[in-house]
């Protein structure tokens, strides 16, 4: 039986990224509010601004946090983009 799809090797590469970029679009404009992040301005309601503030600083802490790996170490930089791993002898 024959496939009526492409050969993966044959598919254009950027297939992906616009089905993912696409599916994105779409729940923006079904839950606007739900794929909106809030800044720390924006203090949702039923929160004072001070609760909002500190949820802010533990999960932007949370985000830079050094974990131990079987290797070794590893700590994310979200903010550039960069993922840095080293041993256990440093």
């Amino acid at each position: 039986m024959k496939s009526h799809l492409l050969p993966r090797h044959s598919r254009p590469p950027h297939l992906p990224f616009i089905l993912a970029r696409s599916l994105c679009l779409l729940t923006a404009l079904l839950l606007p509010n739900a794929a909106r992040a809030l800044t720390p301005d924006e203090v949702p309601s039923g929160l004072e601004k001070s609760d909002w503030s500190g949820i802010c600083a533990a999960h932007q802490a949370k985000q830079h946090e050094i974990k131990t790996t079987e290797t070794g170490h590893t700590a994310p930089n979200p903010a550039l983009g960069w993922h840095i791993t080293w041993d256990h002898s440093g």
